[in-house]
């Protein structure tokens, strides 16, 4: 019988020369041959980058924000005990300061303007 012959003479050698060019070639960095392949191929590497830079800006410019919320908070300050036990002084609260705040804020006013058919078209 004959044995097949192997192309390369030594192949045990030059696979494991080939792995351990790999394993080498994995653990190893060339700084100097990074910069290379980037100085070589910097138009591509400015055109991904500004590529990727106009796509967010277009992105993020043309998209609705999802998530967005208003809130009023009113604090008031009452002594129910007092109010309750002179009654006639329950309907006489001198500070409206709180109520004035609430009627001067933003919410209110885009709600109210909302409401409104202020959408009126003369010339249709």
């Amino acid at each position: 019988m004959q044995q097949s012959q192997n192309t390369y003479p030594n192949s045990a050698q030059k696979s494991n020369g080939v792995s351990e060019q790999f394993s080498n070639f994995n653990t190893d960095f060339d700084l100097g041959l990074f910069l290379y392949v980037l100085k070589k191929n910097i138009l591509w590497v400015i055109l991904v980058v500004g590529i990727s830079l106009l796509g967010s800006f277009l992105y993020l410019r043309y998209t609705s924000p999802i998530y967005q919320s208003d809130a009023i908070i009113q604090i008031e300050k009452s002594n129910k005990a007092n109010q309750l036990l002179n009654v006639d002084d329950y309907y006489e609260t001198g500070d409206i300061s709180a109520e004035i705040e609430l009627l001067k804020s933003n919410l209110i006013a885009k709600n109210a303007i909302k409401r409104l058919p202020l959408e009126v078209s003369y010339y249709s």
